[in-house]
């Protein structure tokens, strides 16, 4: 089958799983979880059969997709019952395994995941976001950009969305009965995760918006100078997803898009006039805060002021995560396995439920112990390190572009440390595309083997 159509395939399945994920529940629902599985396999496939992307990841970042792909794996290799009752805290549950013996007549399937099935599932629920992570890297650039766009339109979409839904506080646009009615969440399930997709998608919509006003137009496309209508709309999405994340409330969400919003307009003016760059950041902050007081901006305050910082319990989840940590270092209780074994830890007087540790790096280690510690150490070097590469490259509309996805990227990561991220699936979906652009190697743009002999000489 001609390549070009299979990549066209690509996007039109990377759209799907868009859609799909951020419209029912952030991906949450399990008809929705099967079906982003399913199409992730099926995009994994064709991805595999391309080929494209193998010489757009350097080795390090082989080194980290194989090695992430493995973990769960290894977690899964089964084990004998002496050398399970070893490893550590296993004692705590020696118990319920006699029981278990006792109930069914036979040992139940031993790895090092306290859970193999919950192991099993983390396995499979990984195919999507290494298939869309795979996918992107590989599309041409006129594939890359039809996607990025529709990705902007995706977010565009569930911006109004919210809109409508906290200034209707109508329950007709909402689509669960448990869902916060007069609260800006779009599809998702709460305000925090429904804000993230906002702020990921603000930076590499001012590097479109800003490459369409540099004077100095990418000589390799003819088209790189966005016509006038496409700066029009650029700016209507970028005020959409301020807006729309102020109306959401969430404090988190708030805060990184300002972040967002103030780092990219620093990285992207070096490329414009001062008085250029000042009047689009004048006309974006002015129109918004129209926006905002047309809509009715007090109450959300008033909302925002009154909620207490600690009122939500992440120091005592964080406390009591860290003592699972020890408990089971330096193995870990196994991927995907926090819920259930969290709740050995908890006091016996919080009889709440707590789902994540709201820090992914902290419910990595409580799973994975030592090798997640090595294995994230590793990841976020790597990831870090496509700074350094992409400030070599010259400006043209594509770095814009992906240094607005590393904007988006890196932000997420801050984020990890107050909230789990990689555990809403659309979220997990957006964080891999635009990583995916943010790492790939363009034709002509750097030559890992140049700068490191480059380095030597210095």
């Amino acid at each position: 089958m001609n390549k070009s159509l299979l990549n066209w395939m690509c996007v039109i399945l990377i759209t799907l799983l868009f859609f799909l994920s951020q419209y029912f529940s952030g991906g949450k629902e399990y008809s929705t979880l099967l079906l982003i599985e399913i199409l992730g396999s099926i995009l994994l496939l064709i991805t595999l059969s391309l080929r494209t992307y193998q010489y757009r990841l350097s080795k390090a970042i082989w080194v980290c997709i194989i090695t992430g792909f493995l973990i769960p794996i290894l977690y899964l290799i089964p084990i004998s019952l002496e050398f399970w009752q070893k490893l550590p805290y296993r004692s705590h549950y020696q118990p319920i395994l006699e029981w278990v013996i006792q109930q069914t007549g036979e040992l139940p399937w031993l790895g090092l995941s306290l859970i193999p099935q919950k192991t099993f599932h983390a396995l499979i629920a990984i195919t999507p976001l290494l298939a869309i992570f795979l996918a992107t890297t590989g599309l041409e650039r006129k594939q890359l950009k039809a996607i990025i766009y529709i990705f902007l339109l995706a977010a565009g979409f569930q911006a109004a969305w919210g809109i409508i839904q906290h200034s209707s506080g109508s329950a007709a646009f909402y689509r669960l009965e448990r869902s916060p009615i007069g609260s800006a969440i779009g599809g998702y399930l709460n305000r925090d995760h429904f804000s993230v997709l906002l702020y990921l998608a603000t930076p590499i919509s001012m590097g479109l918006l800003f490459s369409s006003f540099q004077h100095h137009a990418d000589t390799d496309d003819d088209k790189s100078t966005a016509p006038m209508i496409t700066k029009l709309l650029l700016s209507i999405l970028i005020i959409m997803l301020i807006a729309t994340t102020i109306l959401a409330a969430s404090r988190a969400g708030i805060f990184l898009i300002f972040l967002a919003f103030i780092i990219s307009l620093v990285v992207f003016s070096k490329n414009l006039s001062i008085f250029k760059s000042a009047g689009i950041a004048f006309v974006l902050a002015g129109i918004a805060s129209v926006i905002l007081s047309s809509i009715g901006i007090i109450p959300v305050i008033n909302r925002f002021i009154a909620l207490d910082p600690f009122e939500d319990g992440r120091a005592i989840i964080f406390k009591t995560t860290i003592e699972g940590i020890k408990a089971f270092f330096p193995i870990g209780s196994g991927p995907s396995t926090f819920q259930e074994v969290f709740r050995n830890f908890q006091a016996y007087d919080d009889v709440g439920f707590t789902n994540h540790a709201h820090n992914d790096y902290l419910e990595l280690l409580f799973e994975t112990g030592l090798v997640g510690a090595v294995w994230g150490s590793m990841a976020l070097i790597v990831f870090l390190s496509g700074w350094w590469f992409i400030l070599k490259v010259k400006w043209d509309e594509l770095k814009f572009i992906k240094m607005g996805a590393g904007i988006s990227t890196t932000l997420f990561l801050l984020h990890g440390l107050v909230d789990f991220n990689f555990h809403t699936p659309a979220n997990a979906l957006a964080w891999c595309f635009l990583a995916a652009i943010f790492l790939r190697k363009e034709s002509k743009q750097w030559n890992l083997g140049r700068d490191l002999r480059e380095l030597k000489t210095l």
